[in-house]
């Protein structure tokens, strides 16, 4: 189980374990380079951009998502982009 999995099942890690300083700051520093490198991207560089960002956030770049960079972001594999589903029950 990573430590994203047991921050997100509420778990307190004190952030000197040595599996959170690997993990989440091998996270932080993945995203602070891909950033890095969408700010030195041409603008009119699409295709390159879109492929960054792809890379940055593992695939969720689709039709209709577009972000423009300068970005910043710290820990891009936690983050879910798009529409999210939803239940809703109806009553009678």
């Amino acid at each position: 189980m990573t430590v994203f999995d047991r921050l997100h099942q509420g778990e307190h890690i004190d952030i000197r374990d040595a599996d959170y300083q690997r993990e989440v700051h091998g996270e932080i520093d993945r995203c602070d380079h891909l950033c890095w490198q969408l700010r030195q991207t041409d603008p009119a560089a699409k295709q390159r951009l879109v492929e960054l960002e792809n890379e940055l956030f593992n695939g969720q770049i689709k039709d209709g998502t577009y972000l423009t960079p300068p970005m910043s972001v710290d820990c891009a594999s936690q983050m879910t982009l798009g529409k999210t589903s939803t239940s809703t029950t109806t009553s009678r």
